[in-house]
């Protein structure tokens, strides 16, 4: 994953016909990682900061340059541009992940990845943001 952490993964795992993507901690969506992810059922894809809410947030400048980076974290925006580039018809559901207690808020999050999907006038799978201090519910698929 192209990330500023040593050893970061994410996971395209295939089970009796089904598929599951999984990837956070990524800091653009590199080549590799966009092969992976496409055509899976489930999906859990890393949102993790509205880009105003970081520039205008309490992180020193460092931070907010290293989160911004190429090695940082997937902004809500280039998130729902990957995940309508990689989401197919098989794709039913869809979890945004990762998402900043601090620059973000879930319904940005649904916010940005349903206007990608309206822009290219494509149907978005169900979207679920992940929370941050509790369990999702159970996903079947």
């Amino acid at each position: 994953m192209p990330h500023d952490a040593a050893d970061t993964v994410g996971y395209a795992v295939e089970c009796d016909g089904g598929r599951f993507g999984y990837a956070t901690d990524l800091g653009h969506d590199a080549g590799t990682v966009r092969e992976s992810l496409r055509d899976c059922d489930l999906l859990m894809l890393e949102s993790n900061h509205d880009v105003d809410m970081l520039r205008r947030g309490p992180y020193p400048q460092v931070v907010k340059e290293r989160v911004l980076s190429r090695h940082g974290h997937l902004d809500n925006e280039t998130a729902a541009a990957l995940l309508c580039d990689v989401a197919t018809e098989r794709t039913r559901r869809v979890i945004l992940a990762h998402l900043s207690r601090t620059n973000n808020r879930p319904d940005l999050a649904l916010l940005a990845a349903r206007g990608e999907f309206e822009r290219r006038g494509r149907r978005a799978p169900v979207l679920h943001p992940a929370r941050q201090a509790a369990p999702s519910e159970w996903f079947e698929v």
